[in-house]
């Protein structure tokens, strides 16, 4: 069974690249550049493959008989009111670390129109 949120999502896939600090620090600072332009592109392509994959993935199920559920807008406040606290925790643990995490999750929220 596939539970849809109704177009909503209480967490997002991992999608990174990584080096390593010192040959980051040993780039000339135009092909660090080159990289820090691309990271937006990169978020958006690895977001739209990832709806992509999962429009596919529903479209399978539903060919071979799945129970999709779509949760109800009650439910889904029920959802939403067990997930806050998490959301709680991790803003006042990167807050603790010197990390706008308010900020961070407010623009979050702006971007998924919540």
């Amino acid at each position: 069974m596939f539970t849809d949120f109704r177009g909503r999502t209480f967490s997002s896939g991992v999608c990174t690249t990584e080096m390593n600090w010192k040959t980051w620090n040993s780039l000339p600072p135009d092909i660090q550049k080159i990289f820090d332009n691309l990271r937006m592109r990169y978020a958006f392509e690895c977001a739209t493959s990832y709806d992509e994959d999962l429009q596919k993935a529903l479209q399978k199920g539903r060919s071979l008989g799945k129970d999709i559920y779509t949760l109800s807008a009650n439910e889904l406040q029920k959802w939403e009111a067990q997930v806050g606290p998490i959301y709680d925790d991790w803003v006042a643990d990167m807050k603790s670390r010197g990390i706008p995490s308010d900020e961070i999750l407010n623009a979050v929220r702006q971007l998924k129109g919540k």
